[in-house]
């Protein structure tokens, strides 16, 4: 079975499916493997909610589904991986702007500071 590599279209639609899809990966990628009541706590939806979120996601293949018994557990499979650290990318890119500009605003306040006090 060949590998399939996720383009910025197919991120677009899996996001389109589910807001949740970018919180889920976020705790299954710090959690490793959860089961269904810990997953909806973490993420803090209701059981029957999660149920279609993951019915809604299968098509795109990101999360290992498997039931023991009466239980569910959830884990990321190698494209949910892939998937966290594209959002992940693109969350630090959109951050470290504004932590420049945050920067540079504090540096230029400590310049004016130090000129008022220096007179």
């Amino acid at each position: 079975m060949a590998y399939y590599r996720y383009g910025e279209e197919d991120y677009k639609a899996l996001l389109s499916r589910s807001r949740y899809s970018v919180e889920i990966s976020k705790v299954l990628f710090d959690k490793v493997t959860l089961s269904h009541n810990e997953l909806c706590e973490a993420v803090k939806i209701k059981k029957n909610n999660l149920s279609n979120i993951v019915k809604k996601l299968a098509p795109f293949e990101i999360l290992f589904v498997r039931k023991i018994g009466k239980n569910v557990y959830y884990s990321l499979s190698p494209k949910g991986f892939e998937f966290y650290k594209y959002f992940k990318a693109q969350e630090e890119m959109m951050v470290k702007p504004e932590a420049r500009q945050d920067d540079q605003t504090n540096n230029q306040a400590f310049a004016n500071q130090n000129i008022i006090y220096n007179k």
